[in-house]
């Protein structure tokens, strides 16, 4: 497991973790089925990811180490991680980096992960992902703790402030401990 301190991300990292975030993608099926395949791949993604990642760090709720090996990318509730306006001033990259068919099939994947959100307010995990020479060594579970912790502390006081309007119970705690819901990265 790495030891290098945890932080909120700031604009200075944005260049460094969407590379960061261009390699942990890398080899994601999602990711390659959204976007043409081709040996500059990587080359495709920083850019789209550099766009994905200016919105939400204003947040303050952009997740990375000291020494830049991971990032964990949240957005609090009520808050878009990629408002319209940014998607509107990214157009030109998105459609550099997945090709005409590519940002349709982008477009289509998008709406339907919106459509299932729940519609209460939540605190929502946009991207998380690790060098993947780091995976496997807890540098993602570290990650999205602090993310989690905050959403366990809000979802507490909403609880305390309007007890029983709430479901707040959960079967999953067994799946957090093990790391089962977002990937087993221990």
């Amino acid at each position: 497991m790495s030891g290098s301190p945890l932080r909120i991300a700031t604009a200075r990292d944005v260049d460094a973790l969407s590379r960061v975030l261009a390699r942990g993608f890398g080899d994601d099926p999602i990711w390659r089925w959204m976007a043409p395949t081709g040996t500059r791949w990587p080359d495709r993604l920083g850019p789209i990811f550099r766009h994905l990642l200016r919105p939400p760090i204003g947040f303050g709720a952009t997740w990375t180490t000291d020494d830049l090996e991971g990032t964990a990318v949240w957005s609090p509730p009520g808050r878009s991680g990629f408002p319209n306006g940014a998607a509107v001033r990214s157009a030109p990259t998105m459609l550099r980096g997945f090709g005409p068919a590519g940002i349709r099939r982008t477009l289509r994947l998008v709406a339907r992960m919106e459509k299932a959100h729940p519609p209460e307010p939540h605190w929502y995990l946009e991207l998380l992902a690790t060098d993947a020479h780091l995976r496997g060594r807890g540098v993602g579970s570290r990650l999205i703790g602090p993310g989690l912790d905050r959403a366990d502390a809000e979802a507490s006081a909403a609880e305390d402030y309007a007890p029983g309007e709430l479901d707040l119970s959960s079967d999953t705690d067994d799946a957090e401990s093990s790391g089962d819901e977002y990937g087993g990265d221990e």
